[in-house]
């Protein structure tokens, strides 16, 4: 194998890669990625607890219990707006990730073309 086909068979590992990063920046974006899926998860698990809260502040007859389901129901809504936020940050930060890899690799492409040219 001569130098120029290993060039060009590393030049295509890498144009490889980068689809599949792309791939996996898409995934991530359209949440069916598992990192997303987790994320989401949590959520509706938080979700959940949430509405239970609620039904339990507004179902329960004792007053003396309310503080302490209001105080329950507020710290689940703040879980929630945390892990909300949080969801947000964890995908741009993975898609900037990704960018930057697919940008590195990029990079690698073109100094393999420019070996690969003759002069």
């Amino acid at each position: 194998m001569s130098g120029l086909d290993k060039l060009g068979d590393r030049e295509q590992f890498y144009v490889g890669e980068i689809d599949k990063l792309k791939t996996e920046i898409k995934a991530i974006q359209a949440g069916e990625s598992d990192l997303v899926k987790k994320i989401d998860a949590k959520i509706a698990g938080l979700k959940t607890k949430r509405d239970e809260a609620v039904d339990a502040l507004y179902d329960d007859p004792d007053e003396k219990n309310k503080p302490k389901l209001q105080a329950r129901l507020d710290t689940i809504r703040e879980d929630l707006n945390k892990a909300e936020a949080n969801r947000k940050d964890t995908i741009a930060s993975a898609v900037s990730s990704l960018e930057k890899q697919i940008h590195e690799y990029s990079e690698i492409v073109k100094q393999l073309g420019t070996q690969a040219t003759p002069v």
